[in-house]
């Protein structure tokens, strides 16, 4: 394996002339896209400063001016024309970071590019070789708080607009607890109008606040549509009625559950977050999806996948420490490892599981029958939905 490059932080000069010794514009996904200026009278001078320091020049080229080396190249072509775009989100109450990563080819050993635009500054910060383990680290890093051993463990489905709902359900049960202790009020009643829910949530995202569920779920998940309006509200809380996990009584008001209220205190406010998206370029809404919400006492599991019936969908698991574990460290593996999977939702129990959608029930993969992805034809393991090298949905998905 070779080294790695170094990292390179540079100005918006030294971008243009990285740009033009790498040749060719940058595509329409291209993170580079706008930065790049044929008229720029910087691309026509030698390259200087950091650049010309680093070991990302390999020679001279015509008229003098140095040439980018092989693995230069091939990182600018990763930011240039990428196939596979990676977004990392770590999160807590101090602070926020997104990580953006591109790739020519797949979720691949040391093919991953970040990318940083610094505009304040006007610098630009590029790290490539990155590998999927490294994603997988810093997730473990982050979550991993301690071993959670106990807790909330169930697994539901839910259409993502009945489950930015349900968030909002949970935000609500989790304001009249604190409301509560500010009055000193030992008796609390959760119930609650479409109205007052309504506002509530629009109190949360116009603060955007992303301490709140309600407002962390579409931050999260930037690719899927989680906009409600409140002609809507009232039908998604009927819906959410009929799944079991609200009482709706004769006065028009909603009641959540017990599993509700306690999952609100469990989760709400969650000590950290974050989430790892692996999407494939030529298909908007086309890859590996899963955000992470560690509360006080148990983890969130979220899993965007796209639905039989045109929705998308999102499936909410919560697992021990454990589980979270294993699942933190099986993205990180390159797609052609192979590892004995124990699927999230075993040995728990569904909530209202008659409820849930239907869906295919799968047998387990032997090593006779190996899986391979539908499209590029990648080895795959057991238990993926979703190919790992370019991100197509496998056929057998149900909704």
């Amino acid at each position: 394996m070779k080294a790695a490059l170094q990292p390179l932080n540079i100005n918006g000069q030294e971008l243009s002339q990285l740009l033009l010794l790498a040749g060719g514009k940058p595509g329409a996904v291209s993170p580079l896209q706008g930065l790049f200026s044929e008229d720029d009278a910087a691309m026509r001078i030698q390259p200087g400063g950091v650049l010309e320091k680093s070991d990302w020049l390999d020679g001279q080229g015509q008229q003098g001016i140095s040439s980018l080396s092989v693995q230069a190249r091939l990182a600018m072509r990763a930011l240039q024309h990428p196939k596979t775009s990676v977004q990392l989100v770590l999160g807590d109450l101090q602070e926020i970071l997104v990580t953006e990563m591109y790739s020519a080819g797949g979720f691949q050993d040391d093919e991953l590019v970040i990318f940083t635009e610094r505009k304040a500054e006007n610098r630009y910060v590029i790290r490539p070789g990155v590998s999927p383990g490294q994603v997988s680290d810093a997730l473990l890093e982050h979550l991993m708080i301690g071993p959670r051993l106990d807790g909330l463990e169930f697994a539901l489905p839910l259409p993502s607009k009945a489950a930015l709902v349900f968030c909002c359900v949970l935000d609500w049960i989790h304001t009249l607890r604190l409301l509560s202790k500010l009055q000193n009020d030992r008796q609390i009643s959760f119930a609650f109008t479409p109205q007052a829910l309504w506002q509530r949530a629009m109190e949360i995202q116009m603060g955007d606040d992303l301490m709140w569920l309600s407002a962390l779920l579409p931050y999260l998940f930037p690719n899927l549509e989680f906009t409600v309006s409140e002609e809507k509200i009232s039908g998604l809380l009927d819906e959410l009625a009929g799944m079991g996990y609200l009482d709706k009584r004769n006065d028009d008001l909603y009641y959540p559950n017990d599993f509700v209220i306690s999952l609100a205190d469990a989760l709400v406010p969650m000590l950290s977050f974050g989430s790892c998206a692996i999407r494939q370029m030529e298909e908007e809404l086309t890859g590996f999806h899963l955000a992470f919400v560690v509360g006080v006492g148990t983890n969130l599991v979220l899993e965007a996948a796209p639905g039989t019936d045109g929705q998308h969908w999102l499936q909410l698991t919560a697992v021990n420490g454990i589980e979270l574990s294993k699942l933190l460290f099986r993205i990180g593996l390159p797609e052609d490892s192979e590892i004995e999977e124990t699927p999230i939702q075993e040995e728990m129990a569904p909530v209202k599981e008659e409820m849930a959608p239907a869906r295919e029930e799968k047998t387990p993969v032997s090593a006779e029958k190996q899986r391979f992805c539908t499209k590029c034809g990648a080895a795959m393991r057991p238990g993926v939905k979703f190919c790992t090298k370019c991100g197509h949905q496998q056929s057998e998905r149900g909704g």
